[in-house]
């Protein structure tokens, strides 16, 4: 039975497109999210579930949590995906298959139409172009889906991937062109004539002042580009980097291995009410004499495994007080974290 209502729910949320889970689910909570406020509703109107979920349930069986919203959710996704098949007779490309008899006429035109997209030109140099930036970007995505990140090498990987989309887009046009009209041929997809008026499918009837080489190039190619490029400008602009490297290389992991003073300097000079000129002249020294004496001088230096644990030793051997600067800059750094947390939660509780 608690399996269940946790079924139900899950299905409830689903159909309905509507997120599980709270920004704060503890008991002291005025909204705990979706899933746990429907949950509690649904025991409180049924007596017989209400006794054996949330805080009735033996020790931790509860199922709530967000492991069991995945497995639920996964069972969901394979259960509609053999109902699926099941209707396609167990014919995984049977959408496609246009000759075979379809229960509904509907069917037979939806099914035509699908085929006949894929054999468009439009299509097919869109799903190349897309696989390509795919790729461009695949290393970026997979380090940033890392939960230990390294932010230098994340940030390497996305001025590298800024760097060959804009080497595609002013360089790889023609190779692009080639390789989808080779795909083309061997597929019996037309393509016209990249000097004839492009024929929007749209509005056939009305003709229109392009050509297809400017359709495909500039309204296509370019175009896709520059907005990839746009949402990585857009998620990592020239304020985070600063910020995100300036973090890194104040990290005292491998005693100090990224360390880079002017991202250090740049880090503090986003701070213009703690470090004026005359703090920014005297950060300056005291951040020479801090990394040669934690690098080759002092022990308790190594085997630091981030900022958290550099501002605990230099609490605890006073040496907040003889790097004073640094140790500002390592406090403000630590606000960083909490401070974006706060901030997407209040965005998001908004939305």
């Amino acid at each position: 039975m608690r399996l269940n209502a946790s079924i139900y729910v899950a299905r409830f949320l689903l159909t309905s497109g509507f997120p599980f889970c709270g920004h704060d689910e503890s008991e002291g909570s005025e909204y705990k999210g979706a899933f746990l406020e429907l949950l509690k509703w649904y025991g409180d109107r049924n007596f017989d579930v209400g006794r054996i979920i949330l805080g009735n349930t033996p020790q931790n069986d509860m199922m709530i949590c967000r492991t069991i919203h995945k497995d639920i959710v996964e069972a969901c996704a394979k259960e509609t995906t053999k109902a699926i098949i099941e209707d396609l007779d167990s014919d995984y490309y049977g959408i496609l298959d246009v000759k075979r008899d379809c229960l509904y006429h509907l069917d037979r035109v939806a099914a035509e139409n699908l085929l006949n997209k894929l054999h468009e030109l439009e299509l097919v140099f869109t799903l190349h172009l897309m696989f390509k930036v795919l790729l461009l970007t695949n290393e970026l995505n997979k380090v940033l889906q890392k939960k230990d990140q390294d932010i230098v090498k994340s940030m390497g990987l996305l001025d590298l991937s800024k760097k060959r989309l804009q080497m595609m887009r002013e360089d790889e046009w023609d190779s692009m062109k080639d390789e989808v009209s080779l795909f083309c041929g061997k597929h019996g997809i037309l393509i016209p004539k990249m000097d004839e008026d492009y024929s929007n499918e749209k509005s056939k009837r009305k003709r229109s002042n392009i050509l297809y080489l400017h359709h495909f190039r500039v309204e296509v190619f370019y175009a896709f580009i520059d907005l990839t490029l746009q949402e990585l400008n857009n998620h990592f602009g020239v304020v985070t980097s600063d910020l995100l490297l300036g973090m890194a290389s104040l990290s005292s992991v491998d005693s100090f291995a990224n360390f880079h003073k002017d991202r250090i300097m740049k880090l503090a000079e986003y701070y213009p009410s703690e470090f004026g000129d005359k703090e920014l002249r005297e950060f300056n020294f005291q951040l020479d004499d801090f990394v040669v004496n934690a690098q080759k001088c002092d022990s308790m230096f190594l085997n630091l495994k981030g900022i958290k644990d550099l501002a605990t030793m230099m609490i605890e051997t006073k040496l907040d007080q003889t790097w004073s600067l640094v140790y500002l800059l390592v406090k403000l750094t630590l606000i960083i974290h909490v401070a974006t947390a706060s901030v997407k939660r209040a965005f998001s509780s908004m939305k």
